[in-house]
């Protein structure tokens, strides 16, 4: 290049010096640096004089395969425009750059001229901006609520994080411009657009609507954004739906409870171990004649407990309650305001402690009468087997002491000859004999437990046929012609009549054949009993040896039924109940009839 180019005061030189472009002139010959302006210098990390004459290999400004591109694009060309590449200073620190390489020949010399501009802060703070982004956004969609961004003026949506999308079941790109008004239901969104535009932020409890049509319930916040230059607020839009659900839920769980503890007779307790007071429901008035409501805990409970249960009762306690979530059940004796004693059943549930202390709820039930009722049915049991041993004594005795009366009389008989009246008296002591076997077999039966307790009408008829006739000899048969479902009542007293019929047939009727039928009649069950025994009259159901039969007969009459006997002597007995199946333990007319 000529020297009077880059001279002292030339324009190029005045261009070349203070351009803040880095700038030199390279020999395309041998590339030794001709010129560099003080930016190159500086670019690279050397002092000016000191680039003068050094080959671009020796600077080290590129890698080979770098350099041998650049070369050939230079080569093919002539020139390199606008290209972003790396270069490495003096102290190996890589700067970015964008190179331009043009050649041109002066005074018969080739020269290069390369022009290179600094882009390393500049990508640096494009960098950062990016990593800036990317951070903002991690943290916009790591936020645990949705997030809506939309213009303070247009109201149009800016910006949603995945919470937000899948709250409201829109893709991302569906919301993206879309007023944000459309969140809100239609007959809220004129009232919501005036509010949002004179600058009232979105806050508090409101509604929304998904793209389904469902509506939500939310609780919104915002703060005011600038967004590129723009005026925004960023809002978020938590569902409380199944909250609010969950508070109503729990209200009417409330109500339900204060309900059934006013309207129940059984005691409803709350007893608070942090303020040491338990809460008691009328019931309390009701059963026991205290007062309701608060007392002293468990101090006022446990001085009525009986003292005999005390120490036992408050063990129990103890042990759930530490547990919590602990199921409490015990039974004991508390005492009334009168003085005396009743038979409690109390059942408590122990709540695991969430930072309040623990509490127990829980209901004491009035079991005294389910007491005396067990005492009674005890009483009465042992009173009923006591007869029965004593009829089985009785029998027993007769019996043996009839038996040998006939084996005496039979044996003098056949001693004096008279074979014929002996014969009688054996075929009369067989007779008796099986008589006393049938009652032998009903009295031990009876000694046993109920079969109807847990087994149906067919199975319990059965197993009296098998363990009564069937072994005394008896032709037993059961033939059920049509099932039915029956309660439980009517099937208990099938199972009675049947049970009484049978009784008479084996101590009254000497049978030797019966069948039990069971079977449908129109909207009744049919139950018939049939025995081939001596029969009788007609009139004789109300002879005093039929007092069961005629008490059943009343009680099948209640429940809407037919009870029909026929007998003639000689001819054997039919006894025959209709019931309808869905009959209960009260009767048609009884004011508690469950028909």
């Amino acid at each position: 290049m000529p020297p009077e180019l880059l001279a002292s005061g030339s324009l190029f030189a005045h261009i070349f010096d203070a351009s803040p472009v880095a700038m030199a002139l390279f020999a395309r010959a041998d590339g030794r640096c001709l010129a560099a302006n003080d930016t190159f210098a500086r670019l690279l990390g050397y002092p000016t004089g000191e680039l003068i004459g050094r080959r671009t290999d020796e600077m080290g400004l590129l890698d080979s395969n770098t350099w041998r591109l650049v070369g050939q694009t230079v080569v093919a060309s002539g020139k390199l425009t606008d290209r972003p590449l790396q270069v490495r200073a003096r102290d190996g620190v890589v700067r970015d750059v964008l190179v331009s390489i043009q050649t041109a020949e002066w005074a018969g010399e080739e020269t290069i001229l390369a022009l290179l501009q600094d882009l390393t802060e500049y990508n640096n703070v494009r960098q950062a901006m990016r990593d800036a982004e990317a951070r903002f956004r991690l943290f916009f969609e790591s936020i645990p609520l949705p997030v809506v961004v939309f213009d303070s003026e247009t109201l149009a949506v800016l910006d949603v994080n995945a919470m937000a999308v899948a709250q409201y079941g829109y893709g991302r790109e569906e919301l993206l411009g879309q007023s944000a008004l459309m969140l809100w239901p239609a007959a809220q969104q004129t009232a919501w657009a005036a509010a949002l535009r004179a600058g009232n932020a979105p806050s508090g409890p409101t509604d929304h609507v998904r793209r389904d049509g469902t509506s939500i319930a939310v609780v919104a916040d915002s703060q005011p954004i600038t967004l590129d230059g723009c005026a925004a607020r960023l809002a978020t839009f938590a569902d409380v739906t199944e909250q609010r659900a969950n508070e109503a839920a729990r209200r009417r769980s409330e109500q339900q409870l204060r309900l059934i503890a006013d309207v129940t007779t059984d005691v409803i307790w709350d007893f608070d171990l942090n303020r040491q007071t338990a809460n008691y429901s009328g019931g309390m008035h009701t059963l026991f004649g205290h007062d309701a409501g608060p007392r002293p805990a468990p101090g006022w409970w446990l001085s009525h407990v009986h003292p005999d249960d005390r120490e036992r009762v408050q063990q129990e306690l103890r042990a759930a309650i530490p547990r919590g979530g602990g199921l409490w059940v015990s039974r004991y004796r508390f005492r009334r305001a009168d003085g005396s004693y009743a038979h409690v059943l109390d059942r408590g549930y122990a709540l695991p402690d969430t930072g309040d202390g623990v509490r127990v709820f829980g209901a004491m039930v009035d079991i005294s009468r389910q007491i005396e009722l067990q005492e009674a049915t005890a009483r009465a049991t042992q009173s009923e087997r006591q007869r029965l041993a004593h009829e089985l004594h009785d029998a027993v005795t007769q019996s043996i002491y009839s038996l040998a009366l006939m084996t005496e009389a039979a044996r003098r008989r056949a001693t004096a000859g008279e074979q014929a009246s002996a014969f009688e008296y054996v075929d009369r002591l067989n007779e008796f004999a099986r008589q006393a076997l049938k009652e032998m077999r009903l009295l031990v039966y009876e000694l046993g437990p109920a079969a109807l307790h847990n087994e149906p009408l067919v199975a319990g008829l059965q197993a009296r046929l098998d363990a009564v006739e069937q072994r005394a000899g008896v032709r037993a048969r059961l033939r059920v012609a049509a099932e039915a479902r029956l309660s439980p009542a009517t099937e208990a007293l099938l199972f009675r009549v049947a049970e009484a019929t049978l009784n008479d047939a084996l101590k009254h009727a000497a049978a030797t054949a019966i069948e039990i039928t069971i079977d449908n009649d129109a909207d009744h069950v049919v139950l018939e009993v049939r025995d081939n025994g001596a029969g009788g009259h007609p009139t004789s159901i109300s002879d005093p040896t039929h007092l069961e039969l005629v008490r059943l007969r009343e009680r099948v009459h209640n429940l809407g039924g037919t009870f029909e006997v026929t007998t003639y002597p000689g001819q054997g007995t039919t006894v025959r109940v209709r019931v309808k199946p869905g009959n209960g333990e009260h009767g048609q007319s009884h004011p508690n009839s469950n028909l």
